[in-house]
C-alpha cells in the first residue's frame, strides 16, 4: 500500500472515473505503468478511458504515449489510437498534433489507409486544410490524378466548391 501510494502522485486529484479505473487496473492485474499512465490528475475523464482504451486494444507503453497528452481531445486520441493499430509510426507522427482536428486527422489516417504514399498524404496533412480540402485532395488521389494534377488544386486559398469545379476539370 504505501508503494502504491508513493508511485501515484496526487491521489486526492484523481476523479472518481480515475479512482475507479486505478482500482480495477490493479484487481485486474494491469501493469502499473499503464496504470500510473491514465491515472493521472493532468487527464480528464474522457482522456483516462481512451488511454486505457489503447493498452485494452493491445498497443504497447511506447505507443500510447504517442498520444497520452492533456493537449489531445479524447477524439483526437482515438485516431491516433487507431493509426497506431494499423499504420506505421512515422504514418502516424505526420497527424499526430494538436493543430489538427480529429476529422482532419481521420482524413489523413485514411489516406494511408487507401495505400497513398507518405508523399501524397503530406500534400493535404497541413491545419491550414479544412476536412473537406483534405477529402477533395484524397479523391484526386483515389481517381489516379498525378501529384502534379493534385497540385493544381491543393491550395487552402480554394474553397472546397472550387476543389470540385477544378477537379472535374482534370
Amino acid at each position: 500500500n504505501y508503494k502504491f501510494k508513493s508511485n501515484i502522485k496526487n491521489i486526492s486529484m484523481l476523479t472518481r472515473t480515475q479512482v475507479n479505473r486505478l482500482k480495477s487496473g490493479l484487481k485486474t492485474g494491469k501493469p502499473f505503468k499503464n496504470i500510473k499512465l491514465y491515472c493521472n490528475p493532468k487527464f480528464y475523464d474522457g482522456q483516462t478511458l481512451r488511454i486505457e482504451q489503447g493498452f485494452d486494444s493491445g498497443l504497447k507503453y511506447e505507443q500510447v504515449k504517442v498520444y497520452a497528452k492533456p493537449e489531445f481531445t479524447p477524439a483526437q486520441m482515438r485516431e491516433i489510437m487507431l493509426g497506431l493499430r494499423f499504420l506505421s509510426k512515422d504514418q502516424v507522427m505526420i497527424y499526430a498534433k494538436e493543430e489538427f482536428n480529429e476529422t482532419q486527422m481521420s482524413y489523413i489516417r485514411y489516406g494511408f489507409g487507401n495505400k497513398l504514399s507518405m508523399e501524397q498524404v503530406k500534400i493535404y496533412a497541413k491545419p491550414e486544410f479544412t476536412y473537406e480540402q483534405m477529402s477533395q485532395i484524397l479523391d484526386g488521389f483515389k481517381n489516379n490524378l498525378t501529384t502534379e494534377q493534385v497540385l493544381l488544386y491543393a491550395n487552402p486559398q480554394f474553397s472546397e466548391e472550387q476543389m470540385i469545379e477544378i477537379l472535374g476539370g482534370l
